[in-house]
This record gives C-alpha cells, sequence and structure tokens, in this order.
C-alpha cells in the first residue's frame, strides 16, 4: 500500500461500468428520437430539450472520466514519491518520471485539492514537491546490559543479539539481559 494514496484514490468505483453504458444508451436513444422528430416550427423547443438531456447524460460521465484520470494520475505520481529516499523531490525529475513537461507541480496541487494524495505538498520557492513520509524507517534498536559470567563486567548490547563482552571478549549469553 502506497503511503501517499489516499483512499478516495484507491477506491475502486463497480457502478462506473453501469452508469457509462445507461447514458450511452439514453444518449444514443436521446439522438435517434431528436432525428425523428425535430421539426422546424419547434426549434427553440428541440434545442432546449436536446440540451438538457445531454446535460444530464454526459455530466455522469464527465465525472467518470475526470475521477479515472485524477486516480491514474494520482497512481504514477504516488509510485515515483513512494521509490525515493530524500524529503525533497524535484519537479524536473517528476516531470521526466510521468513525461509531463513543466505540469507535475500543477498535477500535484490539483490532486491534493481534489482528495487524491495526501503527505505531500509542493515546496514554496523551490522547484521542488516536499515528502511529508519516512519511508523504510529503521527499526530503532534496544539495547540491554548484561552481566558477563566470566568477569561480571557489564556490557551493552543489542537485544536479541550475541554480544561479546567489552572486558574480557567471551561471548554473552542471549537471555542475559531480560
Amino acid at each position: 500500500m502506497n503511503s501517499y494514496l489516499t483512499e478516495r484514490a484507491r477506491k475502486k468505483h463497480r457502478l462506473d461500468i453501469v452508469i457509462l453504458v445507461v447514458c450511452g444508451t439514453f444518449l444514443a436513444a436521446m439522438f435517434s428520437t431528436l432525428s425523428e422528430t425535430f421539426d422546424a416550427n419547434d426549434l427553440l423547443v428541440s434545442i432546449v430539450a436536446s440540451a438538457i438531456l445531454l446535460a444530464i447524460f454526459v455530466a455522469p460521465i464527465a465525472v467518470i472520466v475526470v475521477r479515472r484520470l485524477r486516480q491514474r494520475d494520482a497512481r504514477a505520481l504516488a509510485r515515483c514519491f513512494a521509490g525515493h529516499r530524500e524529503d525533497l523531490f524535484p519537479i524536473p525529475e517528476l516531470d521526466k518520471q510521468v513525461r509531463v513537461i513543466g505540469g507535475a507541480r500543477k498535477r500535484v496541487e490539483k490532486l491534493i485539492d481534489t482528495g487524491m494524495l495526501k503527505c505531500v505538498a509542493p515546496e514554496p520557492g523551490v522547484d521542488a514537491v516536499r515528502l511529508h513520509v519516512v519511508l523504510n524507517p529503521k527499526p530503532a534498536l534496544k539495547y540491554v546490559d548484561i552481566v558477563c559470567p566470566h568477569c561480571g563486567g557489564t556490557s551493552r548490547v543489542p537485544r536479541d543479539d550475541h554480544g561479546r563482552c567489552a572486558y574480557c571478549d567471551s561471548l554473552l549469553p542471549l537471555d542475559g539481559g531480560r
């Protein structure tokens, strides 16, 4: 799971195809009906009716297409961010990776505004995007103090790891610090 994608960018919309088919079918039926009933006397009524019907059936199609394009863009940018190990991602490098010349900054801002990307922000005054997720953080080692059974000296070694006594160099037991 990519930490830069929001749930909205990952969400699958199962009804999209059904909506597209229904709207497409009604649009085709509307155009065939309008072409048959088109009357020169009622030109204004025909134009207004067709414009209203067109808006009703094209709007859901446009919303679905725009959302799908934004999800695709968010996934492409998030893949670039996920592989980056520094907290600043240069915009020119991002332009090359997503194959957009000069548009990555606007695209990132738009995807943040529409709720598709998280944990990123365009850096003001710098041609870069700041990444707010620490990727692959190294777990902090926990150390324990173990008393050497041979010389009695105390040595600090990582937990769950064999260590050597700092004084007599003998092998220390794993369970000595618990």
